[in-house]
């Protein structure tokens, strides 16, 4: 009776212990796969991560030039010779730059640089000629999806298209990038497309002010303010101010060349390393800088 007993025990165990297994093979075959990637970081976390880290070349873009504009307006830039703008354009993006903070700490100021007191004369190089080529002939050190993602953005950054058609559409590469591509390769994605919607929205509201020759009537059209670390984006309409919707040629102009001087300096550092972001952003900003003062 007690052999019976411990078979028939032994086989109730058994029994139940193939049940549980069961169970648990059903519950893992049924249930939804998890949307996050290894470690439990989803899509949009990445995405998030991405942007804080990279996503300030956008920002600082922006307020350098609202920092520079404020600075020329007060030096009544309208009435300077080409070489005294250049010099006070220079001054306020370098101080700019200097109280700047990416992660608590400033950036480098022996970056900046607007070609010397001859900015005037490199303008119709540096906006027109640079803005009619793509960076992509130098981008055989990215990988073929980065380089294809980057040239997206700088194509977009000059299109016709509206403001909030140009943002949704960088967007969407942005995160075609933080799922396909590295955390660097995607950051320099992120970064130019930040770059380019900076751009795309402070030119196109922004370009008549400048027009007037640094120091007439006309406000800017444009503000980035920044509350609690996060960037607020608004557009505010300066009185009988028109935001542009992007087809005229010249702003088309300044926004692609910001872009691609960002991406050639970002490909250029990228075979020397390290990678050259700051000097990136930098650069960038100054190819909007000296766009606006001298119009070609």
């Amino acid at each position: 009776m007690r052999t019976i007993w411990k078979r028939g025990a032994y086989f109730t165990l058994l029994a139940a212990g193939l049940a549980v297994a069961a169970a648990s093979c059903t519950d893992t075959a049924t249930s939804p796969p998890s949307d996050g990637a290894a470690g439990g970081v989803t899509a949009e976390e990445k995405m998030n991560d991405l942007r804080e880290k990279y996503g300030w070349a956008g920002d600082y873009h922006t307020r350098a030039l609202e920092h520079a504009y404020r600075q020329l307006r007060a030096h009544d830039a309208r009435n300077l010779s080409a070489v005294s703008k250049c010099k006070v354009a220079e001054a306020a993006l370098r101080d700019f730059t200097s109280a700047y903070r990416v992660n608590g700490r400033s950036l480098s100021a022996t970056d900046v640089s607007l070609a010397g007191t001859a900015c005037d004369r490199s303008v119709k190089k540096q906006i027109v000629d640079i803005a009619q080529h793509s960076a992509s002939p130098r981008m055989n050190e990215l990988s073929a999806t980065a380089s294809s993602l980057l040239a997206q953005v700088e194509s977009m950054a000059e299109s016709e298209a509206s403001v909030p058609a140009i943002r949704a559409a960088i967007q969407d590469i942005q995160n075609t990038a933080s799922a396909s591509l590295s955390d660097a390769e995607a950051g320099t994605v992120i970064a130019a497309g930040e770059i380019a919607i900076s751009s795309v929205e402070y030119w196109n509201a922004s370009a008549p002010a400048w027009e007037e020759g640094i120091g007439g009537d006309l406000p800017l059209a444009y503000s980035r303010a920044v509350a609690n670390g996060d960037v607020a984006k608004t557009l505010v309409a300066a009185p009988g101010a028109i935001a542009r919707s992007g087809s005229e040629s010249r702003t088309r102009r300044i926004i692609k060349a910001d872009v691609t001087a960002f991406v050639v300096t970002i490909v250029t550092t990228w075979w020397a390393g390290p990678v050259g972001w700051e000097a990136a952003a930098i650069r960038a900003a100054g190819s909007s800088l000296v766009a606006g003062l001298f119009p070609y």
